[in-house]
C-alpha cells in the first residue's frame, strides 16, 4: 500500500471507511435503544435491527484484519479518518494474536500453517540457522563475564542468523559501551552510575573509554573505529559503516573479551 492512486490503495480504503461508518452506525443504535429501554434485549425487532448492522461488520472486520495482520507498515492513507480506523484494525488484528498466544497451544489450520513455515524458512532451514549460529565466536574470558553482556552476545548472534543486520549493529555498540562501563566500574576508574542522564554528562562514552584504554595506541583506535560504526547503524548514516555485519560482530566479541582478560583476572 505504498501509492495512494492503486486501486489496491482506494479498495483498501473504501473498505475501512465502510468498516468505520458500519461500527459507529451499531454503537450509535445500541447506545439509542439503551436509552429508551433496559430491557430491549428482549425485542425481537431490536435484536434483528442490530443483527442487521453487526453481520456485515463483523464480515468485512474480518477481511480487513487478515489483510493488515502482520504488516510492517501501512502506508499512504489519504486522510486522518482512515488512519483512526486502521489503527483501531491493528488493534485488534493484536488482540486476535494475543488471545491465540495466551492459549498457551497454537491450533493451525492449514492455510496458518503455511504461512508459519513460509515464515520460518524466509530465514533459512533451521538446520542451516542452528549452524549459522554455531559457526560464530564466542567471548574466552579468564573473569566471569557480566549476565548483561552474555545477553546482548546472544541477542547479537541470534540477530545475525536471522539476518537483522542492522540490529547486530547496534547491540554490538550496545555490547562496547557496557564493557568498558562494567570494567571501568570494577577498576574504579570512574564510579558506578547512580543516574544515566548525569552519568553521561559526566563520562561520556569516548571519555570512559580513554580512561581505560589510555588516549593513545591501537585499542583506543579500534574501540572507536568499532563504536562509530555501530553509531552509524542506530543512527541510520548514509554512510557505510565501514564493516560488514559478520566482520563487526567477530571484531566486537574479540574485542570484549580481549578487554575483560587484559583489565580483570578471576
Amino acid at each position: 500500500m505504498q501509492n495512494e492512486d492503486s486501486p489496491e490503495n482506494t479498495s483498501f480504503e473504501s473498505a475501512v471507511l465502510k468498516w468505520s461508518e458500519l461500527n459507529r452506525q451499531v454503537k450509535d443504535l445500541v447506545r439509542e435503544k439503551t436509552r429508551g429501554s433496559k430491557d430491549w434485549l428482549s425485542s425481537t425487532e431490536a435484536i434483528y435491527e442490530i443483527l442487521e448492522l453487526t453481520i456485515p461488520l463483523l464480515e468485512l472486520e474480518k477481511n480487513l484484519i487478515e489483510k493488515i495482520e502482520g504488516s510492517d507498515v501501512i502506508d499512504c492513507l489519504s486522510n486522518p479518518q482512515i488512519r483512526s480506523a486502521v489503527l483501531d484494525l491493528v488493534e485488534k488484528s493484536r488482540g486476535v494474536a494475543e488471545e491465540e498466544l495466551d492459549k498457551g497451544e497454537l491450533e493451525m489450520d492449514d492455510d496458518l500453517a503455511n504461512e508459519a513455515w513460509d515464515f520460518v524458512y524466509s530465514f533459512g532451514t533451521p538446520k542451516e540457522l542452528v549452524l549459522r549460529y554455531r559457526s560464530l565466536s564466542s567471548i574466552v574470558a579468564v573473569t566471569e563475564i557480566p549476565e548483561r553482556v552474555s545477553t546482548l552476545v546472544r541477542e547479537a548472534k541470534t540477530c545475525y542468523v536471522m539476518g537483522q543486520y542492522i540490529a547486530v549493529m547496534s547491540l554490538g555498540r550496545m555490547m562496547l559501551e557496557y564493557a568498558i562501563t562494567d570494567i571501568g566500574v570494577r577498576r574504579g576508574l570512574f564510579p558506578a552510575p547512580d543516574s544515566l542522564e548525569d552519568f553521561y554528562k559526566a563520562y561520556p562514552p569516548f571519555e570512559r573509554a580513554d580512561r581505560l584504554l589510555n588516549k593513545d595506541g591501537p585499542r583506543r583506535a579500534e574501540f572507536r573505529s568499532l563504536y562509530n560504526a555501530g553509531s552509524k547503524a542506530i543512527h541510520s548514516s548514509h554512510e557505510e559503516p565501514g564493516y560488514s555485519p559478520l566482520k563487526y560482530l567477530e571484531e566486537v566479541l574479540s574485542f570484549v573479551g580481549n578487554e575483560y582478560a587484559i583489565n580483570l583476572r578471576a
